[in-house]
């Protein structure tokens, strides 16, 4: 009987099937914002307030119009519900729970992103969603991230620099991220880095892919190279900086990277790329058209009870969403209000309460915060720190951007590196090892420990793990950060004091336990 319709009928109820297909789909769409609202508010501010990311609100644009511009190709397709994109969609909603439950912002963005991008393939079926393949995947580069990737591109940017200073005989010499020269001292910063240089690559290089390849290996292959590109680029520009203080002053070259940088060196890696992938593309012109409406299309095979069906489906999900989220909310949190001193140990002797004026942790939202250096027989000091959480939410989180042994609060130290995990002993557990370097040559370790849910772990993904596991199922969130730290002697991996003391602590669960009970007093 479908068949049997006069071929004017068609495209009246393909218009009216449309009509009510964008109203569901406007309608999930604004309820995965209702549900993520305060993280779309985030992602908006971050898109104004940080220059590094202004390139996202651009994608979102460009997503905008690529969706438009294929306008004439859905509407020769009828929609069709995929109850398959459910599964999907719930997925991305338990990964938004972890999410909120871990703090982790990135994974309650791409989260929600995953759920826009289910909506799509909820209510306009694969036929649409394959034609808006593109448009709805580019969206994922207007999330803000790369963040994470920054020690790693210090890293790799200042190992380029002091290759190429030494091949053309620059005399320098690399520390952890800081170069020296004979009339300068250069430190390759987060800023430095290059990840914004190399996140906008990304975006617009995916958009380049698109535009002028359509085999898939040369896609790949011209991806590859734009995170080469600008890794390599940012360890040259850097390179530049200190080879013209050398043969100048540290000032100039200041102000020249800040040119060349901002106005001239990303301005021509960018078109270099868009002069390659014009040479190398591979588009020919098409000859053909855009093929008929086939039987499967036909708006007449579409029963509304599949519209429903879809709709109920995913109004259960969100109102679970919602419920289980509102749940982890609810949870009782326990305040650390009693302050707490680190006791006496045996063998060594108490010097100081207050914190070290030369080096401190940083631990913003804390309950409490015990300071204590101890000097052994030989007069080797270690400084002991103890952060204790009562719950963790926004703004007050054991492991953060920021936070930790390695941002020391006076400035005096710059983190250089991971330092040996040999650094635990077996009857104190797992530790975290970071290496910072003075401004004037001193290099110190300091060693932590996570204790989150009773557990001790050595990683902050540990701690994440296990904040996600007590949020989701009502547990306590009582965490801790226990960090031991002294200075390194020339030629020494590992400080024997803090294998001392560590070892006078023995088992930490214990030793953290009892200085909970404490504050918790």
């Amino acid at each position: 009987m479908a068949r049997a319709l006069p071929r004017f009928i068609e495209p009246m109820l393909l218009s009216y099937r449309w009509g009510q297909t964008l109203c569901t789909l406007l309608v999930a769409l604004l309820a995965v914002a209702a549900l993520g609202a305060a993280d779309f508010r985030q992602v908006f501010g971050i898109w104004i307030d940080r220059s590094a990311y202004r390139h996202c609100a651009l994608v979102f644009l460009i997503s905008l119009y690529l969706i438009w511009q294929m306008r004439a190709r859905l509407a020769r397709r009828a929609p069709r519900p995929f109850y398959g994109a459910l599964p999907i969609c719930a997925g991305a909603g338990v990964l938004w729970l972890v999410g909120v439950a871990s703090e982790v912002a990135l994974l309650r963005h791409v989260a929600l992103l995953g759920m826009l991008q289910s909506c799509v393939l909820l209510c306009l079926g694969k036929e649409a969603t394959r034609i808006l393949l593109f448009p709805l995947a580019y969206l994922l580069f207007a999330i803000p991230f790369g963040q994470e990737i920054v020690p790693f591109l210090q890293i790799q940017t200042a190992h380029m620099s002091i290759g190429l200073l030494n091949f053309f005989e620059v005399p320098a010499y690399l520390n952890g991220t800081q170069i020296a020269t004979p009339n300068g001292l250069y430190r390759v910063a987060e800023a430095c880095a290059g990840v914004d240089f190399l996140m906008g690559m990304l975006a617009y290089g995916a958009l380049l892919a698109y535009v002028f390849f359509r085999c898939w290996k040369r896609r790949a292959l011209f991806m590859l190279l734009c995170v080469a590109v600008p890794i390599l680029a940012n360890g040259i520009r850097a390179f530049l900086t200190i080879f013209v203080g050398y043969y100048t002053t540290p000032s100039l070259a200041g102000g020249v990277d800040h040119i060349i940088y901002a106005w001239f060196f990303f301005a021509f890696i960018m078109g270099g790329m868009t002069l390659f992938a014009i040479r190398f593309s591979d588009i020919v012109p098409d000859a053909g058209t855009e093929r008929s409406l086939e039987p499967k299309d036909r708006p007449a095979d579409l029963a509304a009870h599949h519209v429903v069906g879809a709709s109920l489906g995913f109004a259960l999900l969100m109102v679970s969403l919602q419920l289980w989220a509102a749940h982890m909310v609810q949870v009782p949190k326990t305040r650390l209000g009693t302050a707490v001193v680190l006791p006496t140990l045996p063998g060594w002797k108490r010097v100081s309460t207050q914190p070290n004026p030369e080096w401190q942790p940083r631990y913003v939202g804390a309950d409490q915060i015990a300071f204590a250096q101890y000097e052994s027989a030989s007069g080797a000091r270690v400084d002991m720190v103890l952060a204790l959480y009562g719950y963790q939410r926004d703004g007050r989180e054991l492991v953060a951007s920021g936070q930790g042994a390695a941002t020391g609060s006076t400035g005096a130290w710059i983190w250089s590196g991971r330092g040996p995990m040999a650094a635990s002993l077996p009857a104190y557990g797992p530790v975290q090892s970071d290496i910072m370097l003075s401004v004037n040559g001193g290099k110190r370790l300091a060693v932590t420990q996570y204790h989150v849910g009773g557990g001790a772990t050595g990683s902050a993904a540990g701690v994440k793990w296990r904040m996600v596991k007590a949020r989701l199922f009502g547990q306590s969130q009582i965490s801790a950060a226990l960090i031991l730290s002294a200075h390194l002697q020339p030629g020494v991996a590992v400080s024997p004091e803090i294998r001392a003391l560590q070892a006078q602590i023995g088992p930490s669960e214990p030793f953290v336990a009892q200085m909970v009970e404490k504050a918790r007093s």
